[in-house]
């Protein structure tokens, strides 16, 4: 799935939760909610998300991604951050051609100290070798790199692999169902290594849709992703607009209250 082709419009409405909802897990955001840099939007986000995803979705943005746009200052709001990788890094042209993209995008990124990145990793077994190899020569812990479940990269095709390089994964509702990869809930050992969910529904075309718009059976689906994920996870409504991110955000209050999952949504 992809997030649209462009933001939608600046709302001249200010969004703001009712109240920060307390959880055992982290809620985050998109960097990429109202037109503007991730400094901008960070700043409407916290403090009701604790979180920003920075989402860097193309390998060569236009203009380049730059340090100026990812400034220190952020980390003293509140909130704390991590990557989401491109959808297009060059695995057809080798680790190397990787490589130096990841090399710019830590390094326009390294003040924020993000804690993980989320990978759409390349669909075959040696790609996935490939990858492994290569964030740990980074340093970074396999469970830092969090493979997510694509219409390309289904986790049970590729789950012994993602236990052998002892990666960490991101379970995307939107795709899970898009994709018919439901069977993905009863892999062994899953909630051991989903440390993020991305919670989005499903809309024609790839699009990503607030969480209003689950039918039931999604609302099954995501009911029993929230009672399996480990305290201290993030969870991610990965919506593109004011008008969904808040809209999803009070559909989740709603049920987890429905659900009595946690007292202070009850």
């Amino acid at each position: 799935m992809s997030p649209g082709s462009r933001p939608a419009p600046f709302c001249p409405i200010e969004h703001r939760p009712k109240a920060p909802l307390a959880l055992p897990w982290r809620l985050a955001a998109p960097s990429w909610v109202w037109p503007g840099s991730v400094a901008e939007n960070t700043l409407r986000l916290v403090p009701g998300f604790s979180e920003i995803s920075v989402v860097l979705f193309e390998s060569e943005p236009t203009p380049a991604y730059d340090p100026a746009d990812f400034p220190a200052e952020l980390t003293g709001r509140g909130a704390t951050f991590h990557l989401h990788l491109p959808l297009d890094l060059p695995w057809a042209r080798g680790t190397e051609a990787v490589n130096g993209v990841l090399d710019r995008l830590y390094t326009a990124t390294g003040a924020l100290k993000p804690w993980a990145s989320v990978l759409h990793a390349p669909p075959d077994d040696r790609g996935l070798a490939s990858a492994a190899a290569l964030f740990k020569a980074r340093g970074l812990k396999p469970r830092q790199v969090l493979v997510e479940n694509t219409a390309d990269f289904d986790l049970c095709d590729f789950w012994c692999d993602i236990k052998y390089f002892d990666l960490g994964a991101c379970l995307d509702l939107g795709h899970l169902l898009a994709y018919g990869q439901e069977r993905t809930m009863g892999l062994p050992g899953l909630w051991k290594r989903v440390r993020m969910l991305h919670l989005c529904a499903p809309g024609e075309n790839g699009r990503h849709e607030s969480l209003a718009r689950l039918d039931r059976a999604g609302r099954a689906v995501l009911k029993r992703m929230l009672a399996s994920l480990a305290p201290g996870s993030v969870i991610v409504l990965e919506l593109f607009s004011p008008e969904e991110l808040f809209e999803s955000l009070e559909e989740l209050r709603a049920r987890l209250s429905e659900w009595r999952m946690w007292p202070c949504c009850a």
